[in-house]
């Protein structure tokens, strides 16, 4: 991934946090658990991300982690030339 960006987020969120989420829009607790099981490990993402933001308080909570971050790489955001294939 870190070939195709400049720059990667990890949004983290704790699992119970998740797993209550998750129960809200419909999924089964068989079927998160297993999902988790399968997916890739939070800490490896979390150890390569350049920013980790936590998602597990409210929304505001979010947006100042996230204006944070555009307002310390402000100054690295450039429009590059897309190339052409």
């Amino acid at each position: 991934m870190k070939n195709f960006f400049d720059k990667t987020v990890v949004a983290y969120c704790n699992e119970k946090t998740a797993i209550d989420r998750l129960i809200a829009k419909g999924f089964s607790r068989d079927e998160i658990l297993k999902r988790m099981a399968r997916s890739n490990a939070d800490n490896e993402e979390e150890k390569l991300a350049d920013f980790v933001i936590t998602i597990t308080g409210d929304i505001s909570n979010t947006e100042r982690q996230i204006r944070r971050i555009l307002h310390k790489q402000k100054h690295d955001f450039t429009l590059k030339e897309i190339p052409r294939y």
